[in-house]
């Protein structure tokens, strides 16, 4: 049974749009003039979300900060517990 006229055309129309449209983008927006322009409006955007250096967790380099970030947070650990055992004793 063949396919009607119509079917055949309207899947060689879809055919095209399926690789023309992703070319077509490309074409559009993969120039360099207006790669700059977005460029520096995301560069902005993205400047007032960034947290400062001073507030970003720095990953210890030698075995003394490693034990001394070790020994801060078992101290932390500890002191909430124990406010978590007089929270509980007391009522």
């Amino acid at each position: 049974m063949p396919l009607p006229k119509n079917f055949v055309r309207a899947e060689t129309l879809k055919f095209g749009i399926y690789i023309l449209f992703p070319i077509g983008v490309l074409y559009l927006f993969n120039r360099p003039d207006l790669q700059e322009k977005l460029g520096r409006d995301q560069i902005e955007t993205l400047a007032a979300f960034r947290v400062p250096e001073d507030k970003l967790f720095k990953l210890p380099s030698s075995m003394s900060e490693v034990r001394e970030e070790t020994a801060r947070i078992r101290k932390l650990r500890h002191e909430q517990l124990e406010k978590q055992k007089a929270e509980n004793s007391s009522a």
